[in-house]
């Protein structure tokens, strides 16, 4: 029998749940814009360990978040989902498609990669912070000129509800995933959007992802950077609700 979930935010709908699974230092509010716009499906934004109702402590690796991940689905019945990750849950959704196919219908990739290594700069900069318990200022060009000050400042007001020591886990488990030889093992129908004007994971990053994974469906942003989930919720929405619904017809 199907529970209803209290970590991070859930939402009754008909046909397969659709899993959401935020960034580095993110929670589900990273998914606050998007929602509105999803499929009418069971939806579901966690909060990773480290955050929100969940364990205290953040899990390691992308490998132990995709186990994680996977247990709470079967605390909760859920059979068979489809799972969307941004930058490092991309990460997290990745390594569930490696682990669990079977319990997966779908694989939604938002702005990730099969490797995402930091620029040493930033992991100082992140490392500094937390050691004086302080959230770390946003990177150069992660939002887009055009995006409203209010966007940019709701966002981060919720990014800093999680602490500087899980924000810091987070990048470092990121920094950590590299399944670049495995991901071609992938048979899940897969949507993977990137941002043409993303500076942290770059084209480059989601078209290794198609020639990879050999059933894509592969869409570039032309105006969106890393965090067109929040700057473009409108034209995400549409993609990942057009990709639901072929996996609901298929």
């Amino acid at each position: 029998m199907v529970t209803v979930p209290t970590n991070g935010r859930y939402e009754p709908g008909s046909g397969p749940v659709l899993l959401l699974i935020h960034g580095a230092g993110g929670n589900h509010e990273s998914f606050a814009r998007l929602w509105p716009f999803l499929p009418e499906n069971p939806r579901w934004a966690v909060d990773l360990p480290g955050r929100g109702d969940g364990p205290a402590e953040p899990c390691g690796t992308a490998a132990e978040a995709a186990q994680w991940v996977m247990r709470m689905c079967e605390e909760h019945d859920f059979d068979s989902v489809c799972i969307a990750g941004h930058s490092f849950g991309g990460a997290v959704a990745l390594e569930c498609a490696l682990q669990f196919p079977e319990r997966m219908i779908g694989l939604v990739l938002l702005a990730t990669g099969a490797r995402l290594r930091l620029h040493p700069a930033l992991m100082a900069m992140l490392q500094d912070a937390a050691s004086r318990d302080q959230h770390a200022p946003t990177p150069d060009g992660l939002w887009q000129d055009q995006t409203p000050q209010a966007v940019i400042d709701a966002s981060e007001a919720a990014g800093h509800t999680v602490s500087p020591q899980t924000r810091l886990s987070d990048w470092q488990a990121a920094d950590r995933f590299d399944r670049m030889e495995e991901i071609a093992a992938i048979q899940i129908p897969t949507l993977i959007l990137g941002g043409h004007k993303d500076q942290l994971t770059p084209p480059k990053y989601s078209q290794y992802l198609a020639d990879q994974i050999a059933n894509t469906t592969h869409i570039q942003l032309a105006n969106d950077g890393h965090l067109f989930p929040i700057e473009n919720p409108g034209q995400t929405g549409t993609l990942i609700r057009r990709f639901m619904d072929e996996l609901k017809s298929g």
